[in-house]
Order: structure tokens, then sequence, then C-alpha cells
């Protein structure tokens, strides 16, 4: 996935009706501005996995004997 900086991401009014958008694509956000309304859709953004998982040691084993008390 390419990194996109986008230096003015606002592109309309807030007082008016939206009439201009950044295309998206297959690997996300672009600097091309489309000049019309964005569709209505939904965008389900889905995470990258973590490059360095770290592995969790499990809990203890639960002890069979009962507890002696004095």
């Amino acid at each position: 996935m390419r990194q996109v900086v986008i230096e003015n991401p606002v592109l309309n009014s807030p007082y008016s009706e939206p009439t201009r958008h950044f295309k998206f694509d297959e690997e996300g956000i672009t600097n091309e501005i489309v000049q019309q309304r964005r569709i209505s859709a939904y965008f389900v953004p889905v995470a990258r996995p973590c490059e360095s998982a770290s592995v969790v040691d499990p809990p203890p084993a639960p002890r069979n004997d009962p507890p002696q008390f004095a």
C-alpha cells in the first residue's frame, strides 16, 4: 500500500452541499480530486497484521494439592 500525503484535505464548504472528493482505488485514497459528490457506500478498513507479534506465555496450570493452613 502506498502512502499518500494530502496537504489540504478540506475540499468543500461546511455550509453547502459537497461537490468534490478524493478518489479511492483498490489500494486506498489517492491525490486525484473528483468533481462530483461521492456515492453513498460503506467503506470498511481492514487493519494490517502486526509485523512483530509477541508470543504470550500461557497461564500456569492449576495445582491439584489442597492449600495447607497452619
